[in-house]
């Protein structure tokens, strides 16, 4: 009777119980949610989630800042579900999300991303990325490049670190030098999405754009110069000895024996490229083959990166306080004295006016043919190259020899300052005098790489992104027209 029994229910358990299956929570398919926003903006978070037993599902946000939204109306599986939010403070925020189906069954909170709140005032600090190894803060020397497709900032610092940040402020990913090199050239980002840059003690690295080692070459010799984009995405680099010319696989296609210093090369429309000397005081222009068009000699040095101010006028700074515009063809059309002398590169305002700041902080406003307005001065011991915003809002960075601290200046075409933030100053013990400059993205927030960090502070409005808009042309660093 006993087995009778136990065969029953085992036939029971068999028919009926193994056919029940156990109600699983839905699943998260796909999230959109933006890295950045703004006090008081309505921002729209989107999730599509699934439920295996296809039943209807329903969803519910905790935004992160102790307020989370109530339970949405139900929606068929795999359908896409929007909801808003607007923050009320500044900060970063983990957003997660909850689903349940309509029978009731619920899955954990599922994070789904993180967002950084901007606040409102322009010249307020956004957010700082740090690097810090073994107690010791790294300095960030180079002016990062900004990837707007990807929403991504690439930084160089002095522990051999190229950083990949996203505009949120969080690190994406870091490619780490095996041996500890300084990096204080800026990188430069080619047309596929391929990084390069260059150490201090001369090596040359190739990244793809989610931090892969393409390539590397050792050229043995001091780099501070940052490198230029041609055409057909050659690479051109100048270092203290010499000028090379590599193609987008690495392979070198020509070099030449000229000293550079802290000048970097520019490219024309047609792929010539150019190349200043603060050593020898030269300037040379070579066509993509490595022919040379033209050499001109000046009798003091050229202490600038030169700069399209059209596509056939280029502008470069003299040690003697001269400014001087040559053709590309190697002709002077005109040069003058400003007072003080020009080491950085400037913006294009619109297609015949243009402004530059000197050494020593005073902008001027000037035309392709060589009428200078004073706009402003401010007196300190070097300045940066200048960023030009789409609203022509301009930005510059102030360094003095007696503070720890540097400035970053906004102001408008006019002169009229906008504000002003104190940021980390660099090593002034160091030999060579370059600064970073800011870059502008496209939600008008700056980025400036300091002694402290990489710093992100509220801007006025998003990159010019037309013409020389910012130092090495663009948020790419290309140093193309």
């Amino acid at each position: 009777m006993k087995k009778l029994i136990f065969k029953i229910v085992i036939l029971v358990i068999v028919l009926f119980g193994g056919n029940c299956k156990q109600n699983k929570s839905p699943e998260l398919i796909n999230t959109e949610i933006p890295q950045v926003g703004k006090i008081n903006q309505l921002i729209t978070f989107k999730v599509k989630a699934k439920d295996p037993e296809g039943e209807k599902i329903s969803f519910k946000f905790d935004f992160g800042d102790n307020n989370q939204s109530d339970w949405s109306s139900y929606f068929l599986s795999e359908s896409t579900y929007s909801d808003t939010h607007t923050y009320q403070y500044p900060g970063q925020f983990v957003v997660q999300v909850k689903i349940k189906d309509i029978k009731g069954k619920e899955s954990d909170w599922i994070k789904i991303g993180e967002i950084a709140i901007a606040p409102l005032t322009p010249g307020e600090v956004f957010w700082v990325f740090v690097c810090e190894e073994e107690g010791d803060t790294a300095s960030f020397y180079s002016t990062p490049i900004i990837d707007e497709e990807d929403s991504l900032i690439f930084v160089a610092c002095e522990k051999g670190h190229l950083h990949a940040i996203k505009f949120n402020g969080k690190e994406k990913w870091r490619f780490s030098l095996l041996e500890e090199e300084r990096i204080i050239s800026s990188p430069l980002m080619d047309d596929y999405k391929n990084i390069y840059f260059v150490t201090e003690d001369g090596k040359i690295i190739s990244l793809t754009k989610d931090g892969r080692l393409r390539w590397e070459r050792d050229l043995f010799n001091p780099f501070y110069a940052s490198p230029a984009l041609g055409r057909n995405n050659e690479i051109y680099f100048q270092s203290e000895d010499s000028i090379f010319a590599f193609s987008i696989t690495g392979e070198i296609l020509w070099t030449k024996s000229y000293g550079g210093g802290n000048n970097s090369p520019i490219v024309d429309f047609e792929g010539n490229v150019y190349f200043a000397s603060e050593k020898d005081s030269f300037f040379l222009a070579c066509n993509y083959n490595g022919i040379t068009r033209f050499i001109f000699t000046f009798d003091c040095a050229v202490i600038n990166s030169p700069f399209f101010i059209n596509s056939k006028k280029i502008l470069l700074g003299l040690e003697n306080n001269q400014i001087v515009c040559m053709d590309t063809r190697g002709e002077t059309l005109w040069s003058r004295i400003l007072g003080e002398p020009v080491t950085s590169s400037g913006v294009l305002f619109d297609d015949t006016n243009f402004y530059v700041v000197t050494k020593y902080g005073s902008i001027y406003k000037g035309d392709g043919n060589g009428n200078f307005i004073p706009v402003i001065s401010i007196s300190c011991d070097l300045t940066s190259s200048l960023a030009i915003s789409k609203d022509n809002y301009l930005y510059f960075r102030a360094s003095w020899e007696d503070s720890e601290d540097d400035t970053l200046y906004c102001f408008t075409t006019d002169g009229k300052v906008i504000f002003s933030i104190p940021i980390p100053g660099e090593d002034e013990s160091e030999d060579w005098e370059i600064l970073a400059s800011p870059k502008i993205g496209p939600d008008g927030t700056v980025y400036i790489a300091t002694a402290k960090g990489l710093y992100a502070i509220v801007g006025k409005e998003k990159a010019k992104n037309t013409g020389w808009y910012s130092f090495r042309k663009d948020n790419r660093n290309t140093g193309r027209r």
